[in-house]
């Protein structure tokens, strides 16, 4: 084996593991994927920041810190998605490392909204679940 053959076979065992870890996601920038297959948190949807602000009279500053998890709704619609809404930092100050939608399962009372979502038509039907002080 020469040195480039060597560096060669390192270069495809490393290209591999990339993609047995993101799937077809060369640079990792489409939100990590549990071993269940449900994306990781990312910031929340326009549509559903826009609901809060608006109808739930949240304030701005603080809906825009906010995180959400998404998961495909059961009525079969591939534009559709039930979404967890949560504070990062409320998550953190508990110790809980949310990596995906069914973490929230396990700790109801980080999820301060939930509902669907809807992709294609950018719209959101959220629900509050946590006490107003």
């Amino acid at each position: 084996m020469t040195l480039s053959a060597a560096v060669e076979e390192n270069l495809l065992r490393e290209c591999r593991q990339h993609i047995k870890k993101y799937g077809g996601d060369m640079f990792g920038l489409f939100g990590k994927k549990d071993g269940n297959g449900l994306p990781g948190p990312k910031n929340i949807p326009d549509a559903v920041g826009q609901q809060l602000v608006v109808n739930h009279k949240e304030e701005p500053d603080w809906v825009w810190t906010l995180k959400s998890v998404m998961q495909a709704d059961e009525t079969g619609d591939k534009d559709s998605f039930r979404i967890r809404v949560f504070s990062e930092s409320m998550a953190t100050a508990t110790k809980v490392t949310v990596k995906d939608f069914t973490t929230l399962d396990t700790y109801p009372s980080l999820i301060l909204y939930d509902g669907v979502f809807n992709k294609k038509l950018k719209a959101a039907k959220m629900e509050r679940r946590y006490k107003r002080s």
